[in-house]
């Protein structure tokens, strides 16, 4: 379904008439009205219209507040509750009328995920700053044409995207590396030769996309040096969120360089210095220690019987489990886990990784979590493996085969809540935009994962 960014589909419409028709609304507008009205009489301020539009959100947001501590909080969730059921509703409705007026090879369920991303698109392309509503998505896959937006809201950043047009209108040989042929050969045999990002070989669109990206990137750096393999990697997950997809045929528009060039540049910004630092040779990388070392710790909580095979199988090498899981997940780290885990899986890490962009400390919790997590899930390899050798080999060859849901199932089970919280630890970030459609966003996006959960 071609999703339109400008028009609210008609059934979000009627979720919002419907809901704004409710009693459950009718009660909360009360409760709200008198909290504002009684914030301006602690402030002597005779109308609202006097404020100026931040002083009208700060009351508001006051007002809400308080809210939270009084009756108006069961208020609330009595609309939550009612407009859940009608956003049930409607989007069943809504896909029983395609089903009946249409002849369409998708099933149900691709009905119900297009129609639901359809509305959570246009109302986060209308309201960008409500991006903190897909931290939702927390140990869930975000659906493509939700993924793609969601990248380019956390990695916004339209001095780059700028800076780049103005280059190619110039000349386009300014948007090239001196390294082009070379960067074009070494994409090609990455396409070719890496199991994780086969299914996407043979598509010039992508494979002119991924040369497109590192070769105008590679021109912006002051480093006299070639691109590290693993900013190689990088590039790969973010042409494959692109939405819509490539044409296998066709090279990518400018736009779609931009938008991915932009997406490419902001996220090498968001990478932790444990991997920035142990790209320096003279660098002893204090900070990847700390991941080991985290690591270590999460699995001498969850899976003391692993630790104590890796501290035996390194005492008999005559080291340490810190050395031993330095050497061998260091290169996990610094690709974040590119080339190495299967693309689906790969894909879903990187939502985990990208809604805690703005979140200070997230990636080093995060990161650690998912090592440990594959460490668990490789438990039985590794526990059947004698030397050093083999431990890298077992990392190397097998995480491929995890998939997604093992993932989450050990994320749920062991570490959801506490990153869950490290997530929701940073203030709300956003203006309000009327109850009724910041309600709608964020019921949308619980009720798309929740309906994930149930068809997985």
């Amino acid at each position: 379904m071609a999703l339109n960014k400008h028009t609210i589909p008609s059934w979000l419409t009627d979720v919002r008439e419907d809901a704004t028709k409710s009693n459950e609304w009718a009660e909360l507008s009360k409760h709200i009205y008198d909290a504002v009205d009684q914030h301006l009489s602690q402030s002597h301020i005779d109308y609202f219209s006097e404020l100026t539009e931040d002083e009208k959100i700060l009351i508001l947001e006051r007002a809400a507040r308080s809210l939270a501590s009084s009756d108006g909080g069961r208020v609330y969730e009595n609309l939550q509750s009612k407009l859940s059921y009608i956003l049930d509703q409607t989007v069943n409705n809504q896909v029983a009328r395609k089903m009946l007026e249409e002849s369409l090879a998708d099933t149900k369920t691709d009905l119900v995920l297009d129609t639901t991303a359809e509305g959570i698109v246009t109302l986060l392309r209308k309201n960008p700053d409500q991006k903190y509503k897909l931290k939702v998505f927390l140990n869930q896959s975000i659906p493509q044409p939700i993924r793609f937006l969601t990248w380019q809201l956390y990695l916004s950043n339209p001095s780059e995207r700028k800076s780049f047009v103005q280059k190619l209108e110039k000349s386009p040989k300014l948007c090239l590396s001196h390294q082009d042929s070379e960067i074009q050969r070494k994409c090609d045999n990455i396409l070719k030769t890496e199991s994780t990002f086969k299914e996407m070989n043979g598509s010039i669109g992508i494979s002119n996309s991924i040369k497109g990206i590192l070769s105008y990137y590679h021109s912006t750096i002051s480093e006299k040096r070639s691109l590290y393999d693993w900013e190689y990697l990088y590039a790969l997950p973010i042409v494959n969120a692109h939405h819509p997809e490539f044409l296998k045929n066709e090279s990518p528009s400018e736009r779609s360089m931009a938008m991915l060039i932009e997406i490419f540049i902001q996220f090498m910004r968001t990478l932790p210095n444990a991997i920035l630092s142990s790209n320096n040779p003279f660098n002893e990388s204090s900070e990847m220690d700390l991941y080991i070392r985290k690591v270590i710790g999460l699995l001498d909580l969850h899976d003391m019987s692993l630790l104590s095979y890796i501290k035996n199988l390194a005492s008999k090498n005559s080291s340490s489990d810190l050395v031993l899981l330095k050497v061998c997940c260091t290169p996990l780290i610094k690709s974040l886990f590119s080339s190495y885990l299967n693309l689906h899986a790969l894909m879903f890490v990187w939502d985990q990784y990208i809604i805690g962009s703005d979140v200070a400390g997230y990636h080093e919790e995060l990161i650690p979590i998912v090592i440990a997590i594959v460490l668990m899930l490789l438990r039985d390899q590794i526990m059947s493996i004698n030397n050093v050798d083999m431990f890298n080999e077992c990392i190397k060859n097998q995480t491929s085969f995890i998939q997604t849901r093992q993932i989450q199932t050990i994320l749920n089970k062991y570490f959801f809540k506490n990153l869950q919280a490290k997530l929701n630890s940073s203030s709300r970030v956003g203006s309000i935009i009327g109850p009724t459609r910041e309600l709608e966003l964020s019921l949308a996006c619980k009720f798309l994962k929740k309906y994930l959960f149930r068809i997985v």
